[in-house]
């Protein structure tokens, strides 16, 4: 008898345990250690659905159900600050933009590979990030041809950027960050619609001293967003998962809406590129771009301008 109230509790101990780490992977605090591993909440997430698997198998029922329990905590967390969206929006018929994102320096093998991808895009607007003059001299007479408008930062550091538009750029402006370049700019579509685009590269907060860095580069972007006058696209390379305190803070603090809709789960890599968008827009796709090794080298999403609830009600009206 003695024995089998013991077992329970150390059932209950085991149950307690698993709960609360999953807990820990969400409510995280201020220690570098545990913040490196809220970076796996992904991978942890399959685990304890793996481990509620192999318990059932093992019919040790508690500890399954407080493993599945652990699974959902985080499924729930990640779903929290993804994209709401459980279907994407319907493509409505104002003003739209394609957006890929490629960071350069993630791409191995003959650059032309690089042409080979940008083509199968149909992207209006091409980002680069690690624009380096290498690049720039491969560039300027192959990809040019197909875009009208370009503005660029060409650096031999991995702050270099440039982006590439069908659309005309106005008021480009390179500032500067804890001493990192970012970019900021407006593109005009159909000749009247603006959007406000924000491109950083953002240093990973792995020390102390960096999380500091990190979190003012983010405010110092936030300034530039809030005086932003036009529906806004923000795109980089942040070097962190969206799930981080960091981002989730930056985008809690100005309403931007994250493009992913779920976390990669890649066995290889995290995902560390994001679009970032505001309330006006709608994401009517996202998805992420893998060379011929499926290897991850960038992002591309299609936003449109959301309609108006008098504009939604004169859709419906029309149809019937």
């Amino acid at each position: 008898m003695g024995d089998s109230k013991s077992y329970i509790n150390v059932r209950n101990i085991i149950s307690i345990i698993i709960i609360g780490f999953a807990l820990l992977l969400i409510f995280t605090p201020d220690i570098e250690s545990l913040e490196k591993l809220r970076y796996l909440n992904s991978y942890f997430m399959l685990g304890f659905l793996a481990l509620a698997m192999l318990m059932l198998f093992l019919s040790e029922k508690r500890l399954m159900f407080a493993s599945i329990t652990a699974c959902a905590l985080l499924c729930i967390f990640l779903k929290s600050v993804s994209n709401q969206h459980i279907v994407l929006p319907e493509i409505n018929d104002l003003a739209d933009i394609k957006l890929v994102h490629f960071n350069l320096g993630n791409f191995e093998g003959h650059p032309d590979s690089v042409l080979k991808l940008i083509n199968t895009t149909d992207a209006d607007l091409i980002s680069f990030q690690e624009f380096t003059p290498s690049w720039d001299n491969y560039f300027k007479n192959k990809i040019g041809q197909r875009f009208d408008y370009f503005s660029k930062d060409v650096r031999i550091d991995p702050y270099g950027m440039c982006i590439f538009s069908n659309f005309p750029i106005k008021n480009a402006s390179i500032y500067y960050a804890n001493d990192i370049p970012n970019f900021k700019s407006e593109i005009i579509i159909d000749g009247k619609t603006r959007f406000n685009l924000f491109s950083s590269y953002v240093l990973p907060p792995f020390q102390q001293k960096e999380t500091d860095q990190t979190k003012e580069h983010l405010n110092q972007i936030a300034n530039r967003i809030e005086k932003a006058n036009y529906p806004a696209l923000i795109f980089g390379d942040f070097n962190m998962v969206y799930w981080s305190d960091e981002l989730i803070h930056f985008r809690s603090k100005l309403g931007l809406l994250n493009s992913r809709r779920d976390a990669n789960i890649s066995l290889v890599s995290q995902s560390f590129d994001h679009i970032f968008y505001s309330d006006e827009l709608e994401c009517t796709s996202f998805d992420e771009i893998l060379d011929s090794n499926g290897k991850h080298i960038g992002i591309k999403g299609v936003y449109q301008i959301k309609k108006t609830d008098e504009e939604m009600k004169k859709t419906i009206l029309s149809i019937r």
